[in-house]
């Protein structure tokens, strides 16, 4: 009998059990990327509440930015958004300040 190191289930064969654990392991590396990856975008989405802040905004309005640039982070990140539009939303807020 073969055990799987990560959940303790039993296998009648050393094949079965690493087949088993390929799954586990699989697994795990698709939650690191994703920690990984989430970890990036917040860093980013922060340094840019950062410049918010320095640059005047209040706070709910750096918290509000904050919100949004990591939203728009994450769905370009995911595809769901083309970079011309996060950036266009970029130059829109920046704009506003350099202009007011």
């Amino acid at each position: 009998m073969f055990r799987c190191g990560f959940c303790g289930a039993e296998f009648p064969s050393e094949e079965e059990a690493a087949s088993h654990m390929m799954k586990h392991l699989s697994e795990q590396l698709e939650k690191q990327h994703q920690a990984v990856s989430q970890t990036y975008l917040l860093m980013a989405a922060s340094q840019l509440t950062q410049i918010c802040l320095i640059s005047g905004r209040r706070p709910e309005e750096a918290m509000d930015i904050f919100t949004r640039v990591y939203e728009l982070l994450k769905n370009w990140h995911g595809g769901a958004q083309p970079k011309d539009d996060f950036m266009r939303w970029l130059e829109q807020q920046w704009g506003d300040k350099e202009s007011g």
